[in-house]
C-alpha cells in the first residue's frame, strides 16, 4: 500500500527561523530511532526556513541551489524528504525590470537534489505594498509516494489554486498557513480543510506560530482526508505528538477509492476552464501585477 509518514513542527518558530544545523531539526533522526525509521516528508513552517548567506541581504533566485546546499545535505543525511518552510527570495524577471521579492517553498528529495520549488500566486494588498511578485505557475513534485503540489499563505483560501493543482495530477497538497492571532477555526476551516473536500486529495497544513516582522501568528497543523475516509465524516486524521513534532502516516489508497467510487473531477465542465475560466484568470492574475 502506498503511504507517507508525514512529520510536522508543531512548536513556536523561534526567532529568527531555523538553521539546517539547529539541534532542533537533528534531533528528529534520534527521535525516530535512526535513519532507517525517518519519515518520507519532513515539513516546516512558513517564512522559517534561513538559508547561509554572508550578509543579511535577501538571497538571488540564480543562487537557489546553492543556498539550498546544507538542507539538501540534511535530507540526504536523515533520508527524508523536506519541505524547509519557505523565504523571501530577489527576483527580476529582466534586466531592466524592477526587482521585487518572491516567497518560495522549496521541495528537496531524500538524496538531497532540488526537486522543484512553489511560489507564492496570490497576494494581500500589503504584500504587494511591500514589494512582493506573485508567483505564475503551480508545479507538482514527483515522488516516490506520489505527486505533492506546496501552497503558500493566501493560495491556501483559493479555490482556483486547489482546483488547477488537482486537475494537474495532484494526489498530497502540503499546506503552508499563516493565520493570525488570536486563532479561529472557522478561518482555517476555509482554507485548506474545505479545498481538500471539494477537490479529492490527501492534505498537510503547516502553520506557523510566533511572530514575525511584528505580527503576531496563531495556526493549528492538521492532517486533512476527504470526509469518507474518516469516522463521522470529519475530514481529519489526528496526528501523534512525538516532541517538538506532530507525526502521522497518510495513505493513498483508501483516497484512490473514494475518488473511484465518486468520481468528482470527472463531473466538472473541462471545456469551461480550458477555453473560458484559465484565460480570464490569466487575465485577471496580469492586471493585478
Amino acid at each position: 500500500m502506498k503511504a507517507v509518514r508525514v512529520a510536522i513542527w508543531n512548536r513556536e518558530v523561534p526567532h529568527g527561523g531555523f538553521m539546517p544545523t539547529d539541534c532542533r531539526i537533528e534531533s528528529l533522526e534520534k527521535l525516530l530511532g535512526g535513519k532507517g525509521d525517518s519519515p518520507l516528508l519532513v515539513v516546516l513552517p512558513p517564512l522559517s526556513c534561513r538559508l547561509s548567506l554572508s550578509d543579511h541581504a535577501t538571497p538571488q533566485l540564480n543562487r537557489l541551489v546553492q543556498l539550498l546546499a546544507p538542507w539538501g545535505e540534511l535530507a540526504r543525511h536523515l533520508g527524508v524528504n523536506l519541505i524547509p518552510g519557505s523565504f523571501l527570495i530577489r527576483h527580476r524577471e529582466t534586466l531592466a525590470a524592477e526587482e521585487t521579492q518572491l516567497h518560495l517553498a522549496p521541495f528537496i528529495d531524500n538524496q538531497g537534489q532540488l526537486k522543484g520549488f512553489s511560489t507564492q500566486t496570490h497576494l494581500s494588498p500589503q504584500e504587494r505594498d511591500g514589494g512582493w511578485q506573485a508567483g505564475k505557475e503551480l508545479p507538482l513534485v514527483d515522488t516516490s509516494f506520489g505527486r505533492v503540489a506546496i501552497l503558500l499563505n493566501r493560495d491556501c483560501w483559493q479555490p482556483e489554486a486547489w482546483r488547477l493543482t488537482t486537475l494537474a495530477g495532484a494526489e498530497l497538497v502540503v499546506s503552508l498557513t499563516m493565520v493570525p492571532k488570536p486563532y479561529t477555526e472557522a478561518r482555517q476551516l476555509a482554507g485548506s480543510w474545505q479545498n481538500v473536500q471539494q477537490n479529492q486529495v490527501l492534505g498537510v497544513e503547516c502553520s506557523f506560530e510566533g511572530r514575525w516582522q511584528g505580527k503576531s501568528f496563531q495556526g493549528r497543523n492538521a492532517y486533512l482526508v476527504p470526509c469518507e475516509m474518516t469516522p463521522g465524516f470529519a475530514g481529519f486524521v489526528k496526528g501523534e505528538e512525538q516532541g517538538d513534532w506532530l507525526i502521522n502516516e497518510l495513505s493513498f489508497e483508501p483516497l484512490h477509492q473514494v475518488r473511484e467510487e465518486y468520481p468528482l473531477l470527472e463531473q466538472l465542465n473541462l471545456f469551461m476552464y480550458e477555453q473560458r475560466l484559465l484565460p480570464l484568470y490569466r487575465r485577471w492574475q496580469e492586471e493585478k501585477l
